[in-house]
């Protein structure tokens, strides 16, 4: 999503070409394929990421294998990941300021602000989002190792890397009201019609009859 928002707003006169099915349809093939690749590993004897009862840690083998899954296929990939996701976000964070600049210029509204708010808010929350992703692989490589207590290596560990997901949910509902609206149901459809909006459409019935 991050490259598709970067391309549309650097490349717009490009982005059919860039974002052609073939090339789309050979980006989700490749991600799919690296991580079929890295998940294969893990069922070789040597290469499987087992729990560790004594601190109830995910760990691989101090072997080579277990290094380049370790390492490589899990933390570097997810660093890399993550720091190009916030690099192409803020570039174009960047470029929807400028075009809202011109456009502000141009015509003042309260279409224009309120789109502008929303793009400064959709960025706030992908970053906030990445944040958590990389302080939660800090805290799983860096911080969990240097606890000697089991339960707060789970904690800093597999804990953790579960709940992620559920704080990036959160960080999602926070930003966005529409899905606190469908949540607490706060702009429900009225069941009955208000009396005044009956009277106005029977009013307007019988001046066209």
């Amino acid at each position: 999503m991050s490259i598709n928002r970067f391309v549309c707003m650097y490349f717009h006169f490009r982005y059919a070409q860039i974002f052609s099915d073939f090339v789309t349809k050979a980006g989700i093939f490749l991600i799919w394929l690296i991580a079929i690749l890295i998940s294969t590993l893990q069922f070789l004897p040597d290469c499987e990421c087992f729990v560790w009862i004594d601190n109830f840690n995910y760990e691989w083998y101090i072997n080579e294998c277990g290094l380049i899954l370790g390492l490589y296929g899990d933390f570097a990939l997810s660093v890399a990941g993550i720091c190009l996701v916030a690099l192409l976000d803020f570039l174009t964070y960047l470029k929807v300021r400028k075009y809202n600049s011109l456009q502000h210029r141009n015509s003042v509204g309260s279409t224009n602000d309120a789109s502008s708010k929303s793009n400064i808010r959709f960025f706030y929350q992908s970053a906030a989002q990445g944040l958590a992703a990389v302080l939660e692989i800090i805290t799983y490589f860096y911080v969990s190792p240097t606890f000697n207590n089991k339960w707060m290596r789970f904690f800093c560990s597999a804990f953790l890397f579960l709940a992620v997901n559920l704080v990036d949910a959160v960080i999602v509902t926070m930003f966005n009201k529409e899905i606190r609206n469908v949540i607490w149901k706060t702009k429900a459809i009225p069941s009955v019609m208000p009396q005044q909006t009956v009277s106005d459409i029977q009013g307007t019935v019988d001046g066209q009859s």
